[in-house]
């Protein structure tokens, strides 16, 4: 049996909200039509560190990454017919 170990990994970063860009809908739109229930581009996968590289400089690496790019930490909320972006400050995340 394997083993998955889960660790928290810390960010930082602004927070923000706004209207969904018109790319945004369009892609909503046809996610919406066609695959509905489906967590269409969440992915997970899981690999073994190779030998030599520290799972705490890796997890940090990853909190970095996530507090760069502000695209890794946008969520997509529909209200009242409208599609808006939030972008989540700080916080942390299981991987």
């Amino acid at each position: 049996m394997v083993r998955i170990a889960r660790h928290r990994v810390a960010f930082s970063g602004r927070s923000a909200e706004g209207p969904a860009t018109w790319s945004q809908r369009q892609m909503w739109r046809l996610i919406q039509l066609r695959m509905p229930d489906t967590a269409f581009y969440n992915h997970s996968l899981g690999f073994e560190l190779p030998d030599g590289l520290a799972l705490d400089d890796v997890l940090r690496q990853i909190g970095l990454l996530v507090e760069r790019h502000e695209s890794l930490r946008t969520l997509f909320r529909h209200r009242d017919g409208e599609l808006t972006q939030h972008v989540v400050g700080p916080g942390e995340l299981d991987v």
